[in-house]
C-alpha cells in the first residue's frame, strides 16, 4: 500500500487498525512520517504505553510529544507519566501539571521538582513556585544552588518589594545564618531581610538578639547602612545611642 496517495482520515484509520493489532513499530513509523492526527486519543495512549516500556523509557522527542497529547485527553497511567516526569521540558505550566498528577498518582518525578523550580526561577514564572518548592524539599533532597536561590527570591522579594513571605521564611534563615556563622558564606540579601524583619518585630529573644548583633556587625562591615537599624540597635544595644544614621 503507497501510504502517500491515502488521505489524511484514510491513513488514521490504518494507523488505527495496526495499533488495535498490536503492530506498535509500524504505527509508530507511519505517525513519523504522516503525523498522528485523527488517530483517537485511545489508541495514541496505547501506542504510547508500549512504545515506552518496548523502548526501556528511553528519550524520544515524537515519543514525548505524543504522550503529553495524550496526557492532555487525561488519557494517563503511571507509565506514561513516569516517562513524562523522567524526560519532558516544555512551559513551566505544563511540567506543573504533569508534576501535580504524577504526585497524584505516586509515581517517580526524579528530578522534575528539581528542574521546574530552576526554570521557574531562571525565567521569573515564580507564580506557583512556592507549590513546587515546598513539593521538591517535602519529597527529595534539594540541591543548594537551588535552596539558595529560592531564598534569595524569598528576601529580595520582601526587602526591595515588601512582599511579606511566609514565617517559616524566617525560621529558616535564622537556622542558616546560625549555621553558617562561622564559615560567612550566605548572601548579603539574607541578613538585610532578617535584620529588617527583626526591626518589625515588637520584641526579640536573647538568642535573636545575639544573631543580630553578628548580622549587624557584617552589614557595617559591607557599608550597608540603613534607617530601620535605629530599632534593631535600641534592641541589642539600648545604653548607646546612634547619630550616625540618618531618619
Amino acid at each position: 500500500m503507497i501510504k502517500k496517495v491515502l488521505t489524511r482520515q484514510e491513513r488514521a484509520g490504518v494507523c488505527d487498525t495496526l495499533i488495535r493489532n498490536n503492530y506498535m513499530e509500524e504505527a509508530y513509523k507511519m505517525i513519523r512520517d504522516f503525523g498522528a492526527e485523527e488517530i483517537s486519543t485511545k489508541q495514541l495512549h496505547k501506542l504510547c504505553t508500549e512504545m515506552i516500556l518496548k523502548n526501556l523509557f528511553c528519550e524520544d522527542g515524537l515519543l514525548l510529544h505524543l504522550a503529553y497529547t495524550a496526557f492532555l485527553e487525561e488519557e494517563n497511567d503511571s507509565v506514561l507519566l513516569d516517562y513524562l516526569c523522567e524526560h519532558y521540558n516544555g512551559l513551566s505550566s505544563q511540567m506543573y501539571r504533569i508534576l501535580l498528577q504524577g504526585v497524584s498518582l505516586h509515581v517517580e518525578t526524579y528530578d522534575l521538582e528539581e528542574r521546574l523550580s530552576a526554570q521557574m526561577m531562571f525565567s521569573g514564572d515564580t507564580l506557583r513556585l512556592d507549590k513546587v518548592f515546598h513539593l521538591y524539599q517535602s519529597r527529595k533532597e534539594p540541591g543548594e544552588s537551588i535552596v539558595k536561590a529560592y531564598f534569595t527570591i524569598k528576601c529580595t522579594d520582601y526587602f526591595m518589594n515588601e512582599k511579606e513571605p511566609e514565617e517559616w521564611v524566617f525560621s529558616y534563615l535564622e537556622g542558616i545564618i546560625q549555621t553558617a556563622a562561622q564559615k560567612g558564606r550566605f548572601p548579603t540579601i539574607y541578613l538585610l531581610a532578617l535584620t529588617r524583619y527583626y526591626s518589625q518585630l515588637p520584641a526579640i529573644d536573647e538568642e535573636q538578639k545575639e544573631l543580630l548583633k553578628s548580622m549587624v556587625s557584617l552589614l557595617l562591615e559591607e557599608r550597608l547602612v540603613f534607617p530601620y537599624y535605629k530599632k534593631n540597635w535600641q534592641s541589642i544595644w539600648p545604653c548607646q545611642r546612634i547619630s550616625w544614621i540618618r531618619p
